[in-house]
C-alpha cells in the first residue's frame, strides 16, 4: 500500500529533477536510489511441476503453492482504495511526527520535506486522532492544568517527576530522577543507573515519603518508568494519586521542564562547560555550599534563575533550618524567590548581619559581584508585601548609601576613579548598569 503511493511520487519527483515546488526534497539521494532499483527490477517467470507428492516437493514446489494460495482472492477482498489509504497512512506519520500541529503547520512540515499531502487528508487525521482529542479537552479544562489546580494542596502534597539523561559515570549512573515539589518548587534529585519503575519508587521512598511524608498526588510522562504496574499498584498502597500528562501538552509539567533544563545548565556551567563530574556536582547545584556566605548564595540562585525572573535554584536549599522552614511555611501562594527573601529577612532581621558580610575586594570581578550582593541586600530589606516594588535585581537603583560601601571595600587603586562617579538619589543608575560601566 504505502509503496505503491510512494511510486506515484517517486516519478512526479524525477519529472521535477528530484524537487517539489522548486525546492529539493529530502533525503534526495536516497530516494534516487530507489526509483533506481525499482526501475530495472529483474522479474524471473519459470515453470515449476506443482503437482508432485509431498514428499518430492522441493522448496521452490513450496513456494509455488504459496503464491497459488495468495492469488486466490475473492473480488470483494481487493482493496481498490489502496492509494487514498496510503495517503492517510502518510499523513498519520507527518502529524504524528511534526508534534500534534494544526492543519496547515502539519502541511507545511510536509512540504518542507518533499511529502506531497493534501488539505482535506491531514484535516481528516487530525479529526480521528486521540491525542489531539485529549489535548483540546485538556485546554477546555483550565484550571485543572494551569496554576490554580496546584491552589488546593499545602508544601509537599503534590509532586511532577521525570527523568533527565547524562553522560554515564564511572559508577555507571546515567540517570537523574527530578521530583519537584508543586506548591513551592522544592527540587529533588536521586542519580540511578537505569530509568526504571523500580528505580523510581526507590528515589521517591528515599528523597520525598522518607523526608517529607506520603503526597497525597504525584504526576508524571507516560514512559514506563512510570506507567506500569508496578507503580500503580505502588501507588494504590500508600494511598497516592497518580496523574499522567498528556503527551505533546507542555504546559502539564512545564514547571519541571524548566527545573530540568536549569538543572542542565548549572551542571553544565560547574562542570566548565561540559557534564564532566556531573554526580559530584548534583549536591552543589541544589543547595548552598556550606562555606558559602547567605548572599552570595541568594545571588547564585538568581543567576542561575530563568531569565533573572524568577530564581528557580531548588534543594535541599540554604543549609539553614531557620531559613529552611521559612521557605516551606506560608498560607499564601507566593513565588518560591518571594518566599526565600522572606524567610531569610526574617532569619536576619538586622541589614548589617547580611551588609557587611564580605572583606575587601580585589578584582573588579569581585567588586562586581559585592556591588550586585549589596544590591540584593537592598531587595530583601525593601517592603516585600509591596506588589509595586520591584524584587527584579536588575531594576534595583544604586543609592548613594549602598555606592558609599561599595567606593570603601574597594582596593586603593580603584578609589579615586569610583569617588569621582556621583548622582543623587533621584537620578540614581541602576545596579546592573553600572555593573556593565565597570
Amino acid at each position: 500500500m504505502v509503496a505503491n503511493a510512494l511510486w506515484g511520487w517517486l516519478q512526479q519527483w524525477k519529472q521535477n529533477i528530484w524537487q517539489h515546488r522548486g525546492r529539493p526534497i529530502w533525503a534526495a539521494a536516497f530516494w534516487q536510489y530507489i526509483a533506481a532499483r525499482v526501475e530495472n527490477l529483474a522479474v524471473k517467470v519459470c515453470h515449476v511441476d506443482a503437482h508432485v507428492p509431498k514428499s518430492q516437493a522441493t522448496e521452490e514446489h513450496q513456494n509455488n503453492q504459496q503464491v497459488d494460495q495468495a492469488a486466490k482472492i475473492e473480488v470483494a477482498q481487493v482493496d481498490l482504495d489502496w492509494q487514498h489509504k496510503g495517503e492517510l497512512f502518510i499523513a498519520h506519520w507527518a502529524h504524528d511526527t511534526s508534534g500534534h500541529q494544526g492543519r496547515d503547520a502539519t502541511y507545511r512540515w510536509a512540504c518542507d520535506r518533499g511529502v506531497d499531502l493534501t488539505m482535506d487528508t491531514i484535516a481528516q487525521v487530525i479529526h480521528e486522532c486521540e491525542t489531539c482529542a485529549a489535548i483540546k479537552q485538556a485546554k477546555q479544562l483550565k484550571p485543572l492544568w494551569y496554576g490554580g489546580r496546584w491552589l488546593k494542596y499545602q508544601y509537599g502534597e503534590a509532586w511532577q517527576i521525570n527523568y533527565i539523561t547524562l553522560p554515564q559515570t564511572r559508577q555507571g549512573k546515567r540517570h537523574v530522577l527530578t521530583v519537584v515539589e508543586a506548591a513551592i518548587g522544592w527540587l529533588e534529585t536521586y542519580p540511578v543507573p537505569h530509568a526504571t519503575a523500580w528505580n523510581t519508587i526507590l528515589g521517591l521512598g528515599k528523597q520525598v515519603l522518607w523526608r517529607l511524608g506520603t503526597p497525597e498526588r504525584i504526576e508524571s510522562g507516560n514512559g514506563t518508568h512510570c506507567r506500569n504496574n508496578l507503580i500503580d499498584t505502588w501507588a494504590k498502597e500508600h494511598g497516592i494519586e497518580w496523574v499522567y500528562h498528556i503527551p505533546y501538552h507542555a504546559p502539564a509539567s512545564g514547571k519541571l521542564e524548566r527545573y530540568n533544563g536549569l538543572l542542565k545548565a548549572t551542571l553544565r556551567a560547574m562542570g566548565g562547560g561540559t557534564f564532566k563530574h556531573w554526580a559530584t556536582h548534583l549536591a552543589k547545584a541544589t543547595c548552598r555550599h556550606p562555606s558559602e556566605q547567605i548572599i552570595s548564595w541568594l545571588l547564585r540562585c538568581w543567576d542561575t534563575g530563568d531569565n533573572s525572573k524568577e530564581a528557580w535554584q531548588l534543594g535541599s536549599l540554604a543549609r539553614d533550618k531557620a531559613i529552611d522552614k521559612g521557605i516551606g511555611k506560608g498560607a499564601t501562594v507566593l513565588s518560591l524567590w518571594r518566599r526565600l527573601l522572606s524567610s531569610v529577612k526574617e532569619r536576619h532581621p538586622l541589614k548589617e548581619d547580611l551588609a557587611n558580610s564580605r572583606s575587601k575586594w580585589t578584582t573588579i570581578e569581585g567588586g562586581i559581584q559585592y556591588l550586585r550582593e549589596l544590591a540584593m541586600v537592598e531587595v530583601i530589606y525593601s517592603n516585600l508585601d509591596n506588589n509595586q516594588a520591584s524584587k527584579d535585581l536588575n531594576e534595583i537603583w544604586c543609592m548613594r548609601s549602598t555606592w558609599r560601601k561599595f567606593v570603601q571595600s574597594a582596593p586603593t587603586s580603584y578609589t579615586n576613579t569610583l569617588a569621582i562617579m556621583s548622582w543623587t538619589d533621584t537620578e540614581a543608575p541602576t545596579v546592573d548598569g553600572l555593573a556593565r560601566q565597570l
